[in-house]
């Protein structure tokens, strides 16, 4: 992350169903934001153990801390057209290589957004999987959000 706008409030949305579901809309500080991802989530299994599971099993498991939306929502429920105005760009990587982990956090890569990320449940060492949260500086409409 190369700039640093901690007060820069933040909108979006969250909730404790699976998928979509009854979604909480909330406004926080861009810092306090960044601090709901400082810890992870631990759970007892061992990553082998994880992925041997039925996809079903392997979903509650992830589910477990709920879900997280880049906007608020328009009405009680988050689906494909309730998103409102979004303060965010998230980006999954779900295929980056070590190396790109290394350049991505050592700044030689997206140097002129503020940004920060997180890991999935499946990152490994070998295999980083990534969520990137890029803050934009003014909201994107949610038809306007794909093309972003």
């Amino acid at each position: 992350m190369t700039k640093t706008n901690d007060n820069f409030v933040v909108r979006f949305s969250v909730g404790t169903s699976h998928n979509l579901g009854k979604a909480k809309n909330i406004s926080r500080s861009l810092k306090n934001m960044r601090n709901m991802f400082r810890q992870p989530l631990v759970t007892s299994e061992k990553m082998q153990d994880y992925l041997k599971l039925p996809d079903k099993d392997q979903a509650h498991l992830k589910g477990i801390n709920g879900w997280f939306y880049r906007t608020q929502v328009d009405g009680p429920r988050r689906n494909r057209g309730s998103g409102l105005p979004s303060d965010l760009v998230t980006l999954d990587f779900d295929y980056a290589t070590p190396e790109f982990l290394r350049s991505l956090t050592e700044g030689e890569v997206c140097t002129e957004w503020e940004w920060f990320m997180h890991s999935s449940r499946r990152h490994t060492e070998e295999k980083p999987r990534l969520r990137l949260f890029v803050i934009l500086a003014e909201p994107v409409p949610n038809d306007l959000y794909g093309p972003v």
